[in-house]
């Protein structure tokens, strides 16, 4: 079984880089000496870090954030043709205050991860989520980004009934032609078109 993890894990890391390079015995060789070693634990640690490399270099974007606007002012700003009606204030209190610059970073993680998968790898890399303010500030200054692929904010969480966990998300509508602000399930894995927003801690 652990021989057959690690061809996996080796596949993976070739996988990356057939198409540009040729991949000869010898890389292969080494990719399964490094891996041998390793326990079940570690195996799958490594498989999430190979996978996670394959997905896009973070893209960065700058942004002045106002933590003391409504999440109305910020929805209005935006002008987004659908938003979910759930997107309240009094759905998304924050505990930040006053204006800041920072740096979003969109990271694709090119496979899926739950929720508390994709937390802990932010935390890994050094970034926590971002918050609702802060995708709508987003959002306001780049309107062009969400419609090539949906951006979620899971550093805000509406939390609606017992178990029912919601991000706000970036995106466009089935059809591709309009902006929209809505909700996300957060208790499902990711899909791979999702980017997560996130900022330097």
């Amino acid at each position: 079984m652990k021989k057959l993890v690690v061809v996996l894990v080796v596949l993976v890391l070739v996988g990356g880089v057939v198409h540009s390079t040729s991949a000869d015995e010898s890389l292969v060789n080494k990719l399964i000496t490094l891996f041998e070693g390793l326990t079940s634990y570690q195996i799958d640690d490594a498989v999430i870090e190979a996978k996670k490399r394959l997905g896009d270099e973070p893209a960065a974007y700058p942004i002045s954030v106002d933590y003391e606007r409504s999440v109305e002012a910020g929805v209005e700003a935006g002008h987004y043709e659908y938003v979910s009606p759930n997107i309240k204030s009094y759905n998304f209190p924050t505990k930040r205050t006053g204006t800041t610059e920072v740096v979003v970073e969109l990271i694709h993680f090119k496979f899926g991860l739950s929720s508390n998968q994709v937390l802990r790898e932010l935390d890994k890399m050094g970034y926590r989520p971002v918050d609702l303010h802060e995708l709508l500030a987003f959002g306001e200054k780049y309107p062009k980004v969400q419609r090539k692929f949906p951006i979620a904010a899971l550093g805000s969480i509406y939390r609606y009934g017992f178990c029912a966990n919601y991000a706000p998300y970036l995106g466009v509508n089935s059809l591709g032609s309009r902006r929209v602000l809505n909700l996300i399930w957060v208790w499902v894995d990711w899909s791979t078109s999702y980017r997560v927003a996130a900022v330097p801690k």
